[in-house]
């Protein structure tokens, strides 16, 4: 991806939210369903969430837009979108189980984890996306969660010959806080700390949760998330989506652990840090996996400013894996 704006882009602000739900229900119009309501779930309207509530419990349903309809849900969040997604745990379709599962896990509470942990025994792809999800909702609402990378999992690092490409870190604007804020609708999160990171035709924004940042350096002692990564989008409309969350994992002597993952529990960066004084410092880098650029990122935490001091990214990535090889461990 390059920054240059993307000439198939189809903007949700082209169509109104009726030709959208006219698209999505009744198969009319332009549009494919499934492209239909990919734009519609960018939209904010009142039924969004009976829309939502009537494909997901709808069991003849496509499963692709029972999964979507899930999604966003997710990202809707709140007593109201929680509730349908608790229903949606009754599908007999699997695919439809796995997005409900990843959907919880950004808005459910403590009393979604006795169910996940039941999918979780699950030995097909329900169970083990159950057991990511898991993860990510224990770590958001108990602190208790194990992150899925340990501190002896490989780092890639950049050669002395690599072709690297500098990481912009900056403040973002006021209208890119307030976007980025409003596209993870799913987390009280604060504008203090706030970051923009720009590399390679990417648009991001690190944000601390709001409890996260009221505890200062302290948030580095107790585990769970502290943050997420909001990226531009650039395909499928405007705005900005959660992509990335942050969770610390504290170890002794004032050490701790960071881990960067997808939003349904991937891991992609993994690091340490220490506390001194009243100064958190930290270092980041890629796993070492399939497809992975490498990335070495250095920063430190002063308990209200979050300073990054060197960031670079390779601009090679690792091979993927073959076809043949997607689904092995």
């Amino acid at each position: 991806m390059n920054g240059e704006q993307s000439y198939d882009l189809i903007n949700a602000d082209a169509y109104s939210v009726d030709e959208l739900r006219e698209a999505t229900f009744e198969g009319q119009g332009r549009l494919s369903r499934p492209l239909a309501l990919a734009l519609l779930g960018r939209k904010n309207y009142p039924q969004k969430v009976q829309d939502m509530e009537r494909l997901l419990t709808n069991e003849q349903e496509m499963p692709r837009l029972r999964a979507m309809s899930a999604q966003f849900l997710g990202e809707i969040g709140g007593p109201d979108a929680t509730r349908v997604l608790e229903r949606g745990l009754d599908s007999r379709q699997g695919v439809t189980l796995r997005a409900v599962a990843l959907a919880l896990a950004k808005t459910g509470s403590r009393e979604h984890v006795s169910r996940l942990e039941s999918l979780a025994q699950r030995p097909d792809p329900v169970g083990k996306t159950a057991r990511r999800a898991l993860d990510v909702l224990s770590n958001r609402v108990q602190g208790t969660g194990t992150p899925r990378v340990g501190p002896e999992a490989p780092r890639l690092s950049l050669g002395q010959n690599e072709r690297v490409a500098a990481i912009d870190v900056g403040v973002p604007s006021d209208v890119d806080l307030a976007g980025a804020i409003r596209g993870v609708p799913s987390r009280r999160l604060s504008r203090d700390g706030a970051l923009s990171l720009r590399c390679q035709g990417r648009d991001l924004i690190f944000l601390f949760g709001e409890e996260s940042v009221r505890r200062g350096v302290d948030l580095f002692v107790n585990q769970g998330e502290v943050g997420v990564v909001a990226e531009r989008r650039k395909v499928e409309g405007t705005g900005w989506e959660e992509r990335y969350r942050v969770v610390v994992e504290p170890r002794p002597n004032r050490v701790f652990s960071v881990v960067v993952t997808t939003h349904d529990a991937r891991p992609v960066l993994r690091g340490d840090g220490q506390i001194r004084g009243q100064e958190a410092q930290f270092q980041l880098g890629s796993i070492d996996a399939p497809g992975a650029v490498p990335v070495e990122i250095r920063g430190r935490f002063d308990g209200r400013r979050l300073t990054i001091d060197e960031a670079r990214s390779s601009q090679r990535r690792r091979p993927a894996k073959t076809p043949s090889s997607l689904h092995r461990p």
